[in-house]
């Protein structure tokens, strides 16, 4: 994209990054939320202290802990056959932990019977401008697809933003086309899995990823345009 080859990474410093050729660049999720916002999640976090007494930054860190543990099992799973100890979950998440888990065997078990090679799983990938870490890219029957794990209540067109990143990098940083992707939500509360598939063989999938991928490279432009205004104006006036 023409726009990101005015940026120059090596001029910001990020806090939350990966490295890329010596210098920091920052995460996938970080330029999402700091270019995107919800209005939906501000009504949620008022609900939560208002009417439930909970502070909005207390759920939204175990809904974290809750994904950390479910993606490390199911690594563990794949890469050593090894089932989950349970027992080294906080008790306070272990059923939301295992039922998301186990949503995952029941998409495992669909898989299992066709063709299908993992080729990297939890692997960061980076670029000059952006780095994330990719769940699965997984070959089903003779189709290559990154597969996002998720166990969030809330779906959302972001995710597709994170993926045509990750299918970005792939392509550019190690010559990977990618034939569709799969947002792969994992129910905390029963033993259950949606499927949110884009399959690039469909006009209209592919179509829909490309402009995913405009849009998220305008906002990684933008984001560090942000970041350039944002320290001019404390070089100029002073504060934080």
């Amino acid at each position: 994209m023409e726009l990101l080859e005015r940026i120059d990474p090596n001029k910001f410093q990020c806090t939350d990054h990966y490295t890329y050729q010596s210098h920091n660049v920052p995460r996938v999720t970080e330029i999402l939320s700091a270019m995107l916002h919800e209005e939906y999640l501000m009504g949620w976090a008022n609900a939560m202290g208002l009417y439930k007494r909970k502070k909005h930054t207390e759920i939204t860190q175990v809904s974290a802990d809750i994904g950390t543990f479910v993606h490390h099992f199911i690594e563990v799973f794949l890469k050593n056959n090894e089932s989950p100890d349970y027992n080294s979950i906080p008790l306070a998440l272990r059923s939301r932990v295992m039922n998301a888990f186990n949503s995952f065997l029941e998409w495992w078990e669909i898989i299992k019977k066709t063709e299908h090679k993992i080729l990297m799983q939890e692997t960061t990938l980076v670029c000059k401008y952006f780095g994330g870490t990719l769940d699965m890219l997984i070959e089903i029957n003779d189709k290559i697809y990154i597969v996002d794990f998720k166990t969030s209540n809330h779906p959302s067109y972001k995710y597709f933003l994170q993926l045509s990143a990750y299918r970005y990098m792939l392509a550019t940083e190690h010559d990977i086309e990618i034939d569709g992707v799969i947002i792969l939500m994992l129910n905390k509360s029963t033993c259950k899995f949606t499927e949110m598939v884009l399959d690039f063989s469909i006009t209209e999938h592919l179509q829909y990823i490309n402009q995913c991928e405009e849009c998220f490279l305008s906002l990684v432009y933008a984001y560090y345009n942000r970041c350039l205004i944002e320290n001019g104006y404390k070089t100029i006036f002073g504060g934080n």
